[in-house]
């Protein structure tokens, strides 16, 4: 956790002043004896990326103030479309909750897999191979991911809470060249796009979780659509101040400073558990 703790590594703070308000609504500050309350005896697990990693830590962060609770690349990748990895599809029947979030890996050089068949890719530039553009695997992954939880006979009663794409904020280049996130305020709302690639993968995810909310009457299935509030967040990264993984001569505008805009989803995940959102 300490990793992404920017004010230790010198980023000034004016973004812990910045908060995420609903037109609509109050959203509460996080309470962590609720949350502990409410999950007495139940377990939960987050199923993603090193982003949704970044979310466990400011979930942790919020139950340690509590004292309750001690917390402690590049290349090309085969990514199989109809496929379950039993590194977590194993563990399903011992969940009460699954937060389930992932986005960022796609942005890589990927070969698609189907029946045992290579059938595309995505960043590739082999003639042979049809590019089917990020969309089109996360689409594929997220549908098979829901519908293998939606279809497990010994998941009964779990509740599994899709986080759509919280988006980097890189400026003059990416991350292997020289890219930076500078900026000390929020975007306007008015300054963002929301027809960028990152919202287009929101849209996909979300898609895909309402599509099995209504395949077999599919229960125990909620969201948490952070990715409108993110793309106004470029001040909240941790750019050059922090210590992630020993890697050193980049600047980090994918992950979030803790505390910082990340602690937000936790807020909404427990408003959303509390007000009984998700049918079981």
């Amino acid at each position: 956790m300490l990793e992404h703790n920017c004010g230790k590594y010198g980023k000034d703070q004016d973004y812990v002043n910045w908060r995420w308000k609903p037109k609509q609504c109050q959203l509460p500050r996080f309470q962590g004896k609720v949350f502990l309350e409410m999950m007495k005896g139940k377990t939960m697990a987050f199923l993603g990326d090193s982003v949704g990693r970044n979310q466990m830590s400011s979930l942790i962060c919020f139950l340690s103030a509590e004292q309750e609770i001690n917390g402690t690349g590049t290349g090309f990748y085969d990514v199989h479309l109809d496929r379950i990895d039993t590194s977590w599809s194993g563990k399903l029947p011992l969940l009460d909750y699954l937060i389930i979030s992932d986005g960022h890996w796609f942005f890589r050089k990927l070969y698609l897999h189907e029946y045992d068949k290579l059938v595309g890719c995505v960043y590739c530039s082999e003639g042979n191979l049809t590019d089917f553009g990020i969309n089109f695997a996360i689409r594929k992954a997220f549908r098979t991911a829901f519908q293998f939880i939606n279809e497990c006979e010994e998941c009964q009663g779990l509740v599994t809470v899709a986080r759509t794409f919280a988006p980097a904020h890189f400026e003059n280049g990416t991350w292997n060249d020289g890219g930076d996130c500078s900026r000390t305020r929020p975007f306007e709302e008015s300054a963002i796009s929301l027809t960028a690639t990152e919202y287009d993968i929101r849209s996909t995810q979300v898609e895909e979780l309402e599509s099995t909310r209504s395949a077999k009457g599919g229960k125990g299935f909620g969201l948490l659509d952070v990715t409108k509030a993110m793309m106004m967040r470029p001040d909240g990264h941790p750019g050059s101040h922090r210590d992630f993984m020993g890697m050193t001569g980049f600047n980090d505008c994918v992950h979030w400073c803790l505390p910082g805009p990340v602690d937000m989803w936790n807020e909404m995940l427990l408003a959303v558990l509390k007000k009984g959102l998700i049918a079981t």
